[in-house]
């Protein structure tokens, strides 16, 4: 987590951009973050994936003065807080063993999100 915390410092457009609510809300925020990097770095994004048409709601202008090599690093970096928004996120019953699985099962998924295809 320290090489994370290491790019919001060198990168702190990325903090103000995921602090600033803009009626977007937080999870599809990174979802799409997530995608709009990958696009950026060459990686195939889907357009049947759930969070594609949120695409266009990402600014751009964040991400453009991050390093190529650094890019893969940010993409690491949202799917880690997407898969912490996920485990963080209340539940009815957080000792529901179900819960935990499902919340494991996204975050698996999402953490496919950094396979280069």
């Amino acid at each position: 987590m320290d090489a994370s915390l290491d790019l919001l410092n060198k990168y702190p457009e990325i903090d103000s951009y995921l602090s600033t609510s803009n009626n977007f809300p937080v999870f599809m925020k990174l979802m799409a973050s997530i995608l709009f990097l990958r696009q950026k770095i060459g990686y195939t994004v889907s357009e049947s994936d759930s969070f594609y048409n949120c695409i266009s709601r990402v600014d751009p202008n964040v991400f453009a003065n991050i390093s190529t090599d650094d890019l893969p690093k940010v993409l690491e970096c949202f799917v880690m807080l997407a898969c912490s928004y996920i485990c963080d996120s209340d539940t009815i019953d957080i000792d529901d063993v179900s819960v935990n699985d499902s919340k494991k099962k996204v975050c698996s998924v999402i953490a496919k999100h950094l396979i280069a295809n």
